[in-house]
């Protein structure tokens, strides 16, 4: 019955709104590897589709309540031990590790616009473990975070020592404004990307670029499936190619100044762009 009420309440596009989607994967047990959000098994129940006009997959579920990343998901990763797996991924090997991967691409950018990285302010939104900005400021880039949930926040000021932010960007207004502003595996997670990409347009200086990264499932299906691969994991909302990421950002007014899908250590299919309002 679950699953024909949930099938029946299937919504229009996550994206672009069209009701014009095909059924990929139903999934009703938790997949080995996928965090353990507490959805008790019976309840455990969701589709994935893509949609037929702007290539987007998205996970129809009822498992994720509002609120949820202002606290209950770094608890349930990380069991609010933000400090020992930062530090243990930090110490990983270049090679092996995704966020050194990561500073790598805004260095080369930043080095291709001649910014000095001293002058370049960066804030990072849903920064969770905060390695990426941990790694960035040795560079001397000037590193902020946001993020809902204040034990993230706490952890990047006392242990990171950078300036961080409790807030959602919807009611965020800096008196400040940042060159780069970072949504690394963030606009997955949230009913309304779209709406994000358009509130950093707000905290750009005028020569402010967006930095995305997105999980890629048209990579990642052609090396597994929907039910078994993290990009489809539960807690993704959607999930990218590079014709939904096109539709991502001209919806939201941006034009893309580089995009790439890449396979990164952690075995992750990724899509990344540069975007300009």
């Amino acid at each position: 019955m679950k699953d024909e009420t949930v099938r029946r309440n299937k919504k229009n596009c996550y994206l672009c709104g069209a009701m014009n989607s095909t059924l990929i994967a139903k999934v009703d047990r938790k997949p080995e590897l996928e965090n353990d959000f507490g959805i008790l098994p019976e309840n455990y129940l969701r589709f994935v589709y893509k949609c037929r006009e702007c290539s987007v997959y998205y996970n129809l579920h009822e498992n994720i309540e509002d609120g949820f990343y202002a606290g209950a998901y770094n608890k349930a990763v990380y069991n609010h031990k933000l400090l020992d797996k930062y530090t243990e991924i930090l110490n990983l090997p270049a090679e092996k590790s995704d966020n050194r991967q990561r500073v790598q691409r805004i260095v080369q950018f930043c080095d291709q616009m001649e910014w000095a990285y001293r002058n370049v302010k960066v804030l990072d939104i849903g920064s969770g473990l905060c390695v990426f900005l941990g790694v960035l400021k040795d560079f001397g880039f000037l590193c902020h975070c946001l993020d809902p949930d204040p034990i993230a926040v706490d952890h990047a000021v006392s242990n990171v020592k950078i300036k961080g932010y409790t807030r959602i960007i919807d009611d965020f207004e800096p008196e400040e404004k940042f060159d780069i502003v970072t949504f690394n595996k963030v606009l997955e997670h949230v009913n309304d990307p779209i709406g994000m990409l358009e509130k950093a347009k707000n905290i750009l200086t005028d020569r402010g670029v967006v930095y995305v990264e997105l999980p890629d499932g048209d990579s990642a299906l052609k090396h597994g499936n929907a039910v078994e691969r993290e990009e489809f994991y539960v807690e993704h909302l959607m999930v990218f190619n590079k014709c939904s990421l096109e539709c991502l950002s001209q919806k939201a007014g941006y034009d893309i100044l580089k995009v790439e899908s890449i396979h990164e250590p952690s075995d992750k299919f990724t899509i990344y762009a540069f975007l300009k309002p």
